[in-house]
């Protein structure tokens, strides 16, 4: 290929032609070729046009841009890995040939025109560069020349391709954005078209719930007014009912007179407006205190019968012994020995005469059997006789006696008893509580309380005075009798001696009207939480777990409640605090007042925090013994 391009460049061809520049339009020499390629011979007469060689021609320079400093990647991989080589170039001169002139010939009007081809610019193809002299092209430009121009036309057409391609890249990221935000405004109004929608659902559902409010207040103002109504209904027939069933006894007579009898024997007869007042039946309390040969004393407003003693067959009073009972005019109050009960209805006087609800005389009274017999209009009253000393035509009744019965001191230790008391030691100096630990009159505070053996409420120790060992939790400070209260003090110092300073005063004098207030609210709650029940049946249930009142041993001013739990319970007989006070307590005229095992004939469960004050002796029989307050009393 050199050889070729050697050639060509010296003007010299293998075939033998003339050697001469070669133009672009004719490359085998001038004028027209032939088919092989060769130059044509002129014909006759012919000149061949003047040729003005490329060299001549005037070259248009196109402005050489600068290729960007930025190369692609792989061109600065190649330009780290392989630095460039620079190899010297040897500048050879330009020979110049002289251009050979040649006539043109004048075509006739005859000769038939020569077609010449249009000329071919033939791809430039870089040949091996002959470093003999520098090679140059036909058109006598330089190699170099041409290369240089090859290289930014390559340059030119590959910053229009990176152009092109950057133009592109930009429209079709400006498309993709144009899609984006074109999405985005879609979603926008997608979005506000759905809140659009929930506000409007909100609205609707807002005004339909209004509504539904208003039909559903319209609904509850009608039932409210058809209930009112209804119950306004029900009120009155049970008004009507309570009027009907309630004003008058459900024993009221048929007729208008009442008849009472004495065993057997009619002594009054009443009309029905005398016999019943309210509704309740009332009986003449003198017609009973004849029949029973009671001495009636007072006056016309009040009345005490004095019941006889029935063991000494005395039919009046005397002794100073006998049990009694007192009636007030228009008063729901009545003393029963030193107990002071309320009755159903007021007492009242007409006619000198004192008449009391008949329920006093079958509740109140024992030996005495009274009934009202309602198909007969007849109240009758008898005594009840004795089956096992009655004979067939002597008859024996029973005694006459109230309910309630009077308070009496225990009897105590005396001398001559079986049982001596020994002497206590104690760790502190006590002389000076002797007399309240072991006092002289120890059947005063020997007083039982129980069930069956009730205070009244006029119940009031004279000596009470405040307990210093008051638990200090915010309560009152508890209060207690004097010498019980001394005692007490007596056992705390000791106690607290051997190391129990946990143990304080909870509970001491309870009141009459504590009492009652307290059965009340257990009572109220117990129909509260079970509204079939009838009160006396809650009553019932109650005095299971709280005493009546009257009934419950703090009245005396003698108990005391101690203990080192949050409340009381009979984990504390677990704690050694209790061991100890089961051990000493007799010491200082103390016993447990429930012990463990005595439920039946105390009828209270096993309280190890309840103590009760007897004074020394009588405490140390009771523990010697391992009876309760009840068993000592009975002896």
């Amino acid at each position: 290929m050199s050889e070729k391009r050697n050639d060509i460049f010296d003007g010299k061809a293998k075939n033998g032609a003339s050697s001469g520049y070669r133009s672009a339009r004719y490359p085998q020499g001038y004028g027209p070729v032939d088919r092989a390629g060769k130059a044509a011979p002129a014909r006759a007469g012919q000149q061949r046009p003047q040729q003005i060689p490329d060299r001549q021609r005037p070259v248009q320079q196109r402005p050489v841009q600068q290729k960007s400093a930025q190369k692609r990647p792989t061109q600065q991989r190649q330009a780290q890995q392989r630095p460039a080589q620079q190899r010297p170039v040897q500048q050879r001169p330009v020979q110049q040939r002289p251009v050979q002139q040649r006539p043109v010939q004048q075509r006739s009007a005859q000769q038939r025109p020569v077609l010449q081809r249009p000329a071919q610019q033939r791809p430039y193809q870089r040949q091996q560069t002959n470093y003999g002299r520098t090679p140059t092209y036909a058109d006598g430009r330089q190699v170099q020349n041409a290369e240089r121009e090859a290289r930014n036309r390559a340059r030119e057409a590959e910053r229009r391709r990176a152009e092109s391609q950057a133009r592109l890249d930009e429209l079709r990221a400006e498309k993709r954005r144009a899609e984006h935000e074109k999405r985005r405004r879609e979603a926008e109004i997608r979005e506000e078209k759905l809140r659009a929608e929930k506000r409007a659902l909100k609205e609707k559902m807002k005004v339909r719930r209004k509504a539904d409010r208003k039909v559903k207040r319209k609904i509850f103002f009608g039932r409210l007014l058809v209930g009112s109504v209804i119950f306004a209904i029900l009120a009155a027939l049970s008004v009507g009912a309570f009027a009907f069933f309630f004003t008058r006894s459900p024993d009221a007579p048929k007729t208008s007179d009442v008849s009472y009898l004495f065993g057997g024997k009619t002594v009054r007869k009443e009309s029905a407006s005398t016999a019943f007042r309210d509704g309740v039946l009332y009986i003449c309390f003198n017609d009973v205190s004849d029949y029973l040969s009671m001495a009636v004393t007072g006056r016309a407003d009040e009345m005490t019968f004095i019941f006889p003693e029935w063991d000494e067959k005395k039919d009046s009073a005397g002794t100073g012994n006998e049990e009694r009972v007192t009636f007030r005019d228009k008063s729901r109050t009545v003393y029963v020995g030193s107990h002071r009960i309320t009755v159903e209805a007021e007492c009242r006087v007409a006619a000198e005469k004192m008449w009391v609800p008949f329920s006093f005389v079958s509740e109140f009274i024992d030996g005495v059997n009274s009934v009202y017999n309602r198909s007969k209009n007849t109240v009758s009253v008898s005594r009840i006789e004795d089956e096992e000393l009655s004979g067939k035509n002597k008859p024996v009744y029973l005694p006459v006696s109230l309910k309630l019965k009077d308070q009496n001191p225990l009897d105590g230790f005396r001398p001559g008893d079986t049982i001596s008391v020994p002497e206590p030691e104690f760790i502190n100096d006590l002389s000076s509580y002797e007399t309240y630990m072991n006092p002289p009159d120890a059947e005063e505070y020997l007083i039982l309380v129980n069930a069956q053996n009730a205070l009244s409420a006029a119940y009031v120790p004279e000596d009470l005075t405040d307990v210093g060992m008051t638990r200090q939790d915010g309560r009152a400070t508890q209060k207690m009798r004097l010498y019980a209260e001394k005692a007490l003090e007596a056992l705390f110092t000791e106690m607290n001696s051997m190391g129990f300073t946990d143990v304080n005063v909870t509970t001491g004098y309870v009141s009459y009207a504590e009492q009652n207030a307290q059965f009340e609210r257990f009572v109220a709650d117990q129909l509260s939480a079970d509204p079939s029940l009838e009160r006396e049946q809650a009553e019932e249930i109650v005095s299971t777990y709280s005493p009546r009142p009257g009934t419950s041993d703090y009245q005396t001013g003698l108990a005391v409640e101690m203990h080192n739990l949050g409340y009381a319970d009979e984990s504390f007989a677990a704690t050694e605090a209790y061991a100890w006070l089961k051990e000493n307590a007799w010491k200082f005229g103390f016993i447990i007042r429930y012990p463990e095992g005595k439920t039946d004939v105390t009828g209270v469960r096993f309280e190890p925090w309840h103590f009760r004050y007897v004074g020394r002796a009588a405490a140390y029989a009771i523990k010697e013994q391992n009876i309760c307050l009840e068993e000592y009393a009975a002896k």
